[in-house]
């Protein structure tokens, strides 16, 4: 009886590291289970996140259109080119005193950009040399200059502001200016309407 006992028990003693065994297996693998569902679950919330957040940001990829003409404030965005000016301001200072005009149609709109973006896409002039004295002349008592100050305004509510004086032309936030011949002057006078 001994001997069936002895196996009885070696039998039992098997049975219970197998199932201790099956046990430890298990709980492996439920863990690895878990660790992998909540992976899951933050790559899940993650995305959703990320999703959200890309919704949100403007598409500055492939400008159009419709998208401004500015970036950083008035720095000019020349790569994009339409009608997205709403307004343009034009003040004509003279001797005989001021007259503001407004320009909103949009294809004299779209012809002021194309002239501006021309002299943008030229070479500079020495802008050092002629500030103090554009702006003296400005400001001169009795206005004796005849000055054009062009502000243009985009669909986002930006501005840009242009100064022609003496045959310059010069973007006041940059300080940079511009000498257009005398034909590109006279298309320029033209679109803004004012004498040649």
């Amino acid at each position: 009886m001994a001997a069936v006992r002895s196996f009885e028990e070696r039998k039992a003693e098997i049975f219970r590291r197998s199932e201790e065994k099956l046990k430890k297996r298990r709980r492996t693998r439920n863990r690895a289970f878990a660790c992998c569902i909540s992976a899951v679950f933050c790559a899940a919330v993650c995305t959703v996140i990320l999703l959200q957040q890309a919704e949100t940001l403007p598409d500055t990829y492939g400008e159009t259109a419709e998208t401004s003409y500015w970036t950083n404030g008035n720095a000019w965005n020349a790569e994009s080119h339409s009608a997205t000016f709403v307004k343009a301001e034009v003040l004509l200072k003279s001797g005989e005193g001021e007259i503001l005009q407004t320009i909103t149609e949009p294809d004299a709109l779209n012809r002021i950009a194309s002239l501006l973006e021309v002299f943008r896409n030229g070479t500079d002039s020495e802008t050092a040399e002629n500030e103090s004295t554009d702006t003296a002349s400005e400001t001169a008592p009795g206005g004796a200059e005849e000055s054009c100050i062009l502000t243009l305004t985009a669909a986002d509510g930006s501005t840009a502001e242009f100064v022609l004086q003496d045959g310059i032309l010069r973007e006041t936030a940059t300080g940079r200016e511009w000498r257009p011949d005398d034909e590109q002057l006279g298309e320029l006078k033209e679109a803004l309407r004012l004498p040649a």
